[in-house]
């Protein structure tokens, strides 16, 4: 509802960010293999990769560095970071097995203010534009965002006190709509078409970030070779 009004004007550009559970990831790769850490990439990082297309569109161009830390072993980079080119935006998503604590995040960027999204903790952080003196903007900005977290925490704890807040009210929300659609004959919430464009997205993904990532150990003994000399 914030982006379509235009409370942030044109969106330039979508930084998102996917954490996984390590302990519960390696625990679950030492059972399955190599095989458990792709699963756990499709099915995790489907989130971010869809939220990313509705922004950006059609994607021409995709840049992808992977690292791999040897944390869960094989070929599977733990590190990556993805650079898109969009049709309307520009995009940056970040998979990371090693950052902890677990995060999961957009950063939305616009020619008018900025929105900030926690899907962990379930809340949002906005900015718009501001004509104030900029020293008095600074300290604005500041209060302006501790007022959203504070209500948005009394919120998210109200409705677990009611045992409303569900852990994924998105998906949720979609099955909700989808049954709607067949009820009333309409299109459906997500189309096939773009579920398979997020899916081939994945794929590329994973096939760039494999082939394109380093060892970190490799790179350590480079840097102590090239600090020698």
């Amino acid at each position: 509802a914030i982006i379509r009004a235009g409370k942030i004007g044109e969106v330039i550009s979508v930084d998102a960010y996917q954490g996984f559970q390590r302990q519960a990831l390696l625990e679950s790769t030492a059972r399955g293999g190599q095989q458990t850490a792709l699963e756990a990439f499709y099915n995790l990082a489907i989130h971010p990769a869809y939220l990313q297309l509705a922004f950006l569109g059609n994607v021409h161009h995709v840049e992808v560095v992977g690292r791999k830390t040897g944390r869960l072993g094989g070929a599977f980079p733990e590190e990556c970071s993805v650079l898109m080119d969009g049709e309307y935006a520009l995009g940056h998503l970040r998979f990371s097995v090693n950052i902890q604590p677990y995060l999961n995040a957009v950063h939305i960027y616009g020619s008018e203010g900025t929105l900030f999204l926690n899907l962990n903790t379930m809340t949002l952080i906005s900015h718009t534009t501001s004509r104030l003196p900029k020293l008095i903007q600074k300290g604005a900005y500041n209060v302006v965002e501790a007022w959203q977290l504070l209500t948005a925490a009394m919120r998210n704890t109200t409705l677990m006190a009611m045992r409303r807040l569900t852990t994924y009210p998105g998906i949720a929300e979609v099955v909700r709509r989808f049954y709607t659609s067949l009820e009333q004959g309409t299109p459906p919430p997500v189309t096939g078409q773009e579920g398979c464009e997020a899916i081939r997205l994945l794929d590329h993904i994973y096939s760039q970030a494999t082939m394109n990532s380093h060892n970190e150990k490799a790179s350590e003994r480079l840097a102590n070779k090239t600090g020698q000399g």
